[in-house]
């Protein structure tokens, strides 16, 4: 009996909780990406250093989300692929799916290829049509200018606020934010193998910011809500730089969020490349979204910003 105990009790230590996290994104304008991005958290269960997670917990795809009703598994279902600062449309006479016969990178449709197409919604009849058919097309997000001082003489250009969701290993108190882009660059890759740069076989996302939610959307329990400020720079994904001799390299970044330095800003010297503010209040969420011109910025199908406070 002694050992039929331990056995179990060292299967309940392996036993491993799974947390969906509401995630909502910020794109700079005109900025979004053709590809599939990944999210990973780093963080820790309680005070005790010893509940950390020792690095960060295999990445999952950001997918839509439109609210509980949406479970994780029913948004590979029901919705188009996530595609940040990109709208997903309806294109029947299939112009702009699928991806380019010499480049092999994804197709993105211009803004007057999309202008007739209808919005792939999800869960909408056209749009499950177009996923089971494989004609989903992707363009760039709308642009939203808004103003930054009540005068109106500075202002800023943003593309599409986005909501998703993430199921992950639930890690608690979250320590730290990876999200990268899903591109291997191997064999497998047919953009690669067709002797194109990593650069080439890359479509990188200029991220504006990101909010994590931990809290139950029904309950309000959870471990409260990060935002994440990236460097204003930052292209998730692979660009193309100038080296020695002025020589043309591949430089590969990705989001990596962490606490500030002590002057609130970006430690120097490391990887890190954005800040992760934690909010339990909601006159803080409330200060964050409003540094952030969330308010006033819409979706990519051109609906107003709705806060989420639960």
């Amino acid at each position: 009996m002694a050992s039929l105990s331990d056995e179990l009790i060292s299967t309940q230590e392996k036993t491993v909780a799974f947390k969906t996290y509401r995630v909502t994104v910020g794109t700079r304008a005109g900025k979004g990406s053709s590809s599939q991005f990944k999210m990973s958290l780093m963080g820790c269960q309680t005070s005790d250093a010893g509940s950390c997670t020792a690095d960060y917990v295999p990445a999952a795809h950001l997918r839509y989300y439109q609210g509980p009703f949406m479970t994780y598994a029913l948004a590979a279902e029901v919705a188009a692929q996530f595609r940040p600062g990109m709208q997903p449309v309806v294109d029947k006479q299939r112009m702009c799916s699928g991806e380019d016969t010499v480049t092999k990178m994804p197709l993105v449709c211009s803004a007057d290829m999309a202008k007739d197409m209808f919005p792939c919604e999800a869960n909408g009849k056209d749009c499950k049509s177009a996923i089971a058919g494989s004609y989903v097309g992707y363009t760039q997000g709308a642009t939203t200018t808004y103003q930054n001082n009540e005068a109106g003489t500075d202002t800023t250009s943003a593309g599409p606020i986005q909501r998703a969701q993430v199921e992950l290993q639930d890690v608690g108190q979250i320590t730290a934010v990876k999200i990268e882009e899903d591109v291997v660059f191997s064999s497998s890759n047919p953009c690669y193998t067709n002797g194109a740069t990593k650069a080439q076989c890359s479509n990188p996302w200029g991220v504006g910011f990101v909010k994590v939610n931990t809290n139950d959307p029904k309950t309000g329990i959870g471990n409260g809500v990060f935002y994440v400020q990236p460097r204003s720079d930052l292209f998730v994904g692979v660009i193309s730089v100038s080296g020695a001799n002025d020589a043309v390299v591949d430089l590969p970044e990705w989001l990596e969020a962490g606490p500030p330095d002590a002057s609130g800003g970006i430690p120097v010297g490391g990887v890190q490349n954005a800040i992760l503010t934690k909010c339990v209040a909601q006159q803080c969420e409330e200060e964050m979204e409003t540094k952030l011109g969330m308010a006033q910025m819409r979706d990519e199908f051109g609906n107003a910003y709705e806060a989420e406070r639960a």
